[in-house]
């Protein structure tokens, strides 16, 4: 996981001056986990959660496709 934990003060900040929508898309609440590196060792961690996954789940085959 790239996040470690959420910052609820910071949460609460974000949402009163920026508004719930800002927060939600932009949020600067979490807590990152620094220097946390992929298992092969090339890549940052939270890169590879934002590049990597939607490449991967974009990739799979539908697994409800009858729906």
């Amino acid at each position: 996981m790239a996040y470690t934990a959420n910052n609820f003060w910071l949460l609460a900040k974000q949402v009163l001056t920026d508004g719930f929508k800002t927060a939600a898309t932009y949020p600067r609440f979490y807590i990152e986990e620094q220097g946390r590196m992929s298992a092969d060792g090339e890549r940052g961690m939270v890169w590879g959660v934002n590049v990597l996954a939607p490449y991967i789940l974009a990739s799979q085959p539908v697994l409800f496709d009858h729906v």
